[in-house]
């Protein structure tokens, strides 16, 4: 077919290939004990926030960091499941890429996402 054929296949098996790696490593046994330590972490710091009173202007701030500290652990948390998502996001575009030139038809750049 064309170099751009050859092109997006190539970028699709690469595409393929992380999500595969991610996908394996979801299963993991090592990341499956991270990720409950993780958690752990988690749920300390959130009884900490929820359940002990602010007693002054310091103890307030100490909160702050603590609920800074929870949203960057829920984010590591949800940055696999993203990452995974997005690419098969991708995956869905460069299939139909593919279709598309497999064709005969010549690709739009206005299409949707």
């Amino acid at each position: 077919m064309s170099d751009e054929f050859d092109r997006v296949q190539a970028s699709l098996a690469n595409v393929l290939e992380r999500r595969r790696l991610l996908e394996g490593l979801r299963e993991d046994k090592a990341f499956i004990y991270l990720n409950s330590l993780v958690q752990q972490q988690v749920d300390q710091l959130q009884n900490e926030i929820l359940f002990i009173p602010l007693t002054s202007v310091d103890s307030a701030w100490i909160q702050e960091y603590k609920k800074g500290e929870l949203k960057g652990k829920l984010s590591w948390a949800d940055a696999l499941e993203t990452e995974i998502d997005s690419l098969g996001l991708t995956i869905r575009k460069l299939q139909d890429d593919l279709n598309v030139e497999s064709d005969g038809r010549e690709g739009t750049t206005d299409r949707a996402p």
